[in-house]
């Protein structure tokens, strides 16, 4: 979900011309003044609502775990739903307050500065547009903190023996993940449109182009160095676990700068690699993850970030994602062009907002489409090696003990090694949440439709990993016949040559039928 939310506040940066609202601008007698104080309540109205429904929804919670502490499952269930839920209240709220009710309108009237002989956009504006949304998830995380600390308190007891985030601690914990997956590109792209509006010319100038492209590999590469201190990630201790997570990197002939640990009070349970170069690559284990797992299974969720790394995973998401953009560019710039005629500029000038929207409408189907498709089938060749790195070379195995010699370099996959990869998915989901229901509690209406909205829910927050229930009976059925696995390698081998094969051959196509130059400039 955080790149459909980033489609969403990339499209509020888009550099159109935002209308006076319909519904006061019409009035007859109505000033621009009368108009902006109406738009600043209406905004100020929503923003309540949002909020209001976020400390509803946290109090209610509260109550219901402290009066039925033995249903804690069922009402998390009710919780995380409820949480998405809000997450796409707050997404339509502000898409309501944007365009209808006229806050990007209100913002550009109101942050216009004379530069040169005619008036633009003040510099960093676009982030002044994004305001509304940003205090609603502060204030949701305000609300949010009671029900999230109370379910915290009801797994591990006394408060003192786990402490959790003071309110403050926990607006910062979640406001250092969203620098790092919005604010980054959002910062990129709003100095590149300040800086077309200072220059309008800029753009045109081919040793800008070389450096606006340089510029994007050099974030990428030192991207997991910013990582590490807006994290505040701290080198793994040394101990019995780094000792073998180690082993497991010298045994497979992955190579990493460090491995990090994430301290989030034990309220996460969660791995990741962040990393193109060895020498600027992170693993990054969270404090739960440790604190929970055995650590066999803390070797096999290690293993699976380091297929990522075996099986160029980032390249590929690199790639597909750079050329996939670069096409439907392309290709919805030559529609443009191809729109001429006194017509179509009528149109564009009497509808710009809305001829603005298909473009992003297309990008984002695309993406969850296509690279959703893709990330899961990666997501499942990862689980593969992490059950390798822990894995002999007899497949039908019957368990590991301190004399079993465990297969070099993610060569051998075995039964104990699947089964303890298993072991660590299904920990972790009960560790993030309770697991979905297998079918709805009840026969009533209601019920089977909120356990369809459950399973909804859940769907969407792993629909770029698949979910826990997929990835399990995937693996199941992989011991049941081994063979499966050398099916599903060879599929994506061919996805994976076939789909940037396809893209390359539309992007030289482009190149070849309007000019290189042309595509240069649009990069």
């Amino acid at each position: 979900m955080p790149l459909l939310l980033l489609l969403l506040l990339m499209t509020a940066c888009l550099p159109v011309r935002w209308p006076e609202p319909v519904a006061w601008s019409s009035v007859r007698g109505f000033s621009t003044l009368q108009s902006s104080r109406l738009t600043m309540v209406a905004v100020g109205v929503v923003l309540a609502a949002n909020l209001l429904a976020a400390y509803l929804l946290a109090q209610r919670t509260c109550r219901r775990l402290e009066h039925h502490p033995e249903q804690r499952e069922t009402i998390a269930r009710a919780y995380l739903a409820s949480r998405t839920l809000h997450f796409f209240g707050q997404m339509a709220c502000f898409a309501l307050m944007y365009y209808p009710l006229g806050w990007g309108w209100l913002v550009q009237c109101q942050c216009q500065i004379e530069w040169q002989t005619h008036s633009i956009l003040a510099p960093g504006a676009e982030l002044l547009l994004l305001l509304p949304y940003l205090l609603m998830l502060l204030g949701g995380w305000i609300y949010f903190y009671d029900a999230d600390r109370a379910f915290h308190h009801s797994l591990h007891g006394s408060p003192s023996d786990k402490p959790f985030w003071t309110r403050g601690g926990y607006c910062i914990f979640h406001l250092r993940q969203y620098l790092i997956l919005l604010m980054v590109p959002l910062g990129l792209l709003t100095t590149q449109q300040s800086l077309h509006r200072l220059w309008p010319t800029l753009g045109q100038e081919d040793w800008f182009h070389a450096v606006s492209l340089a510029l994007m590999p050099a974030i990428v590469i030192f991207m997991p160095w910013a990582l590490r201190y807006v994290l505040g990630l701290r080198s793994l201790p040394a101990g019995p676990i780094r000792d073998r997570l180690l082993a497991v990197s010298q045994r497979t002939g992955f190579r990493c700068a460090d491995i990090l640990l994430w301290n989030t009070r034990s309220t996460v349970a969660n791995a990741l690699i962040v990393g193109v170069l060895p020498s600027l690559r992170y693993v990054v284990l969270t404090d739960r993850l440790i604190e929970e797992l055995t650590p066999d299974e803390i070797c096999t969720v290690f293993g699976h970030e380091l297929g990522h790394v075996r099986h160029g995973h980032f390249l590929l998401y690199l790639a597909f994602l750079t050329l996939s953009l670069l096409l439907l560019g392309a290709l919805l710039a030559a529609i443009e062009q191809a729109l001429t005629g006194p017509t179509w500029e009528q149109l564009r000038r009497d509808y710009e907002i809305l001829l603005a929207l298909p473009p992003v409408v297309i990008l984002g189907i695309y993406l969850f489409v296509t690279f959703g498709y893709l990330s899961r089938r990666c997501e499942r060749q990862a689980d593969i090696y992490g059950c390798r790195a822990m894995s002999c070379e007899r497949f039908d195995c019957t368990g590991h003990d301190a004399t079993t010699r465990l297969a070099e370099r993610g060569q051998g996959l075995c039964i104990t090694g699947i089964r303890t990869f298993i072991a660590a998915l299904e920990r972790v989901e009960k560790l993030h949440g309770p697991r979905s229901p297998s079918q709805a509690d009840g026969a009533s209406w209601l019920r089977r439709w909120a356990y369809r909205f459950r399973q909804w829910a859940a769907w969407l927050r792993a629909w770029q990993h698949s979910t826990v229930r997929a990835r399990v009976a995937w693996l199941e059925q992989v011991i049941a016949q081994p063979e499966i696995e050398r099916r599903f390698q060879r599929r994506l081998a061919w996805t994976k040559w076939l789909g940037m094969l396809a893209l390359l051959s539309g992007v030289i196509g482009v190149g070849l039928g309007w000019g290189w130059q042309w595509l240069w400039k649009l990069m």
